[in-house]
């Protein structure tokens, strides 16, 4: 029992005060985000150039990750969604406009980035075709293992909207593009919860907010050693040309 404050005989004249603090929840700061470089020193030759010179086709010598995310401790069980766990995606052009990443097949997903030119003005698209890759762990409350699979999302709040189409994602590159794999995600989960000492693999899912319950997760965006990139500009290259899509 709390104490009791007693006065001197008498009446009594007292406020007594209501009152407490509300903490808001804050997981933003449990992830940690890093960009690749390398992607402004292409080289290209005119042998390059098709459509009359208008199409430069090109590919990366190496796995090139664009955008790549890891959280550093696992999150609560049964927390609820709004709070910054479930980090959402983004990308635009050179003019402000979105840009959104779209399914090409299981294994690619690509972006339409506008091409600068001189002027300033586009002149030009860049089709990057990239890969994405999920990776999400959790486990519900007295189970000793925790679940891992891809996740893909459809509407803004879910994991990774924004950078995960459905039918598009997968983990098994998700390592090599600078992400964590299972055993990663299970250690992280174990370290807060050490009776979860098993997982179990799963299938793609959607990325509502349950599916890092009591878990972790990483995403990786990056562009795959050999897979053909694609820049259509609006008139020929006649010229020694360099081109920037930001």
């Amino acid at each position: 029992m709390a104490d009791v404050s007693w006065q001197q005989p008498g009446n009594l004249d007292q406020t007594v005060n209501f009152g407490g603090t509300i903490t808001k929840p804050e997981y933003q700061n449990q992830w940690v985000w890093g960009v690749g470089a390398g992607f402004d020193s292409f080289q290209s030759s005119f042998t390059d150039l098709s459509e009359d010179k208008t199409e430069l086709t090109f590919a990366a010598k190496e796995n090139m990750p664009v955008l790549v995310g890891k959280v550093t401790e696992a999150f609560p069980l049964d927390f609820q969604a709004g709070y910054g766990a479930a980090p959402q995606i983004q990308f635009s052009g050179f003019d402000g406009n979105k840009i959104e990443m779209v399914s090409n097949d299981r294994s690619s997903v690509s972006l339409q980035i506008p091409v600068k030119g001189k002027d300033s003005l586009q002149s030009g698209v860049f089709t990057l075709t990239g890969t994405a890759q999920t990776l999400v762990m959790y486990h519900a409350k007295g189970n000793d293992m925790a679940f891992f699979g891809s996740v893909y999302s459809k509407q803004p709040g879910q994991i990774f909207y924004g950078g995960a189409p459905e039918n598009a994602v997968s983990y098994s590159g998700l390592v090599s593009f600078g992400g964590l794999g299972s055993d990663d995600l299970l250690a992280l989960v174990t370290k807060k919860y050490p009776d979860v000492t098993k997982k179990g693999g799963n299938t793609p899912m959607e990325g509502t907010i349950d599916r890092i319950s009591g878990g972790a997760a990483s995403y990786a965006f990056g562009i795959k050693a050999g897979v053909s990139q694609k820049v259509k500009f609006n008139e020929a290259v006649t010229e020694n040309t360099e081109w920037v899509a930001p």
